[in-house]
């Protein structure tokens, strides 16, 4: 009994590890009701000094595209995915990659992903690759420490701050990031404290209930009448 208690108890912590994806001591996440921070520096200026804008950098032509391609999956039109829709009726990557995408746009964990939570998880993906694989001077796929400390040393003001701040997204410890791997610890950063997606992606678009007007309904109003 003792012994499948202590079992138990090992199995929660390291599961408590995994999930938490804590970091040696000088990068740990200190976790508290509204931030993350690394160094007493919150995770949300962190992002931001190294080039983030999340929903502020949304341009009307990426809206549109987000948009476009979140109705071509939502089949029944009722503006949110199922996972049958998206993860077993997809037709783009693998359905693993599907599952961990949908997961990761899924905020409130209700099993679905509205339009809203769909926009941002791509503004946040997108931004973030765009900024990491920026620093991928030799173009092998590998952010390595020292292309990280390079490119962010500059931007954080703080060489132990940029090698705390890759420890924290170098999850497996193996001194390189990749997509996946920066992309888990990066989403969670970009929602630490914020409101909801809906209200996020209601500030800076439309209304995500109406179809937005495309570049051809644009162009069609410009055409003089006959």
């Amino acid at each position: 009994m003792r012994l499948g208690l202590a079992i138990s108890f090992v199995l929660q912590c390291a599961m408590g590890n995994l999930l938490l994806g804590e970091t040696n001591a000088s990068a740990q996440e200190t976790a508290s009701s509204k931030e993350l921070k690394i160094r007493d520096t919150e995770v949300s200026v962190i992002l931001q000094r190294l080039g983030a804008k999340m929903e502020t950098g949304l341009t009307l032509k990426q809206q549109l595209n987000y948009t476009k391609v979140f109705r071509r999956f939502d089949r029944d039109g009722d503006l949110r995915h199922s996972k049958e829709e998206y993860i077993k009726n997809g037709r783009y990557l693998t359905p693993q990659s599907r599952r961990g995408i949908f997961n990761a746009s899924d905020a409130d964990k209700d099993g679905f992903v509205t339009q809203a939570e769909y926009i941002l998880n791509r503004i946040i993906t997108d931004e973030a690759k765009s900024i990491i694989q920026e620093m991928d001077d030799d173009n092998d796929g590998n952010i390595q420490v020292g292309e990280f400390i390079e490119h962010a040393n500059p931007k954080l003001n703080s060489e132990t701050l940029a090698r705390d701040v890759f420890a924290a997204l170098d999850t497996n410890r193996d001194g390189k990031i990749i997509i996946p791997e920066y992309l888990r610890v990066w989403g969670r950063w970009a929602r630490a404290g914020k409101m909801s997606a809906q209200e996020r992606i209601e500030k800076v678009t439309r209304s995500t209930d109406k179809k937005p007007r495309t570049h051809d309904d644009e162009s069609d109003k410009s055409r003089p009448r006959s």
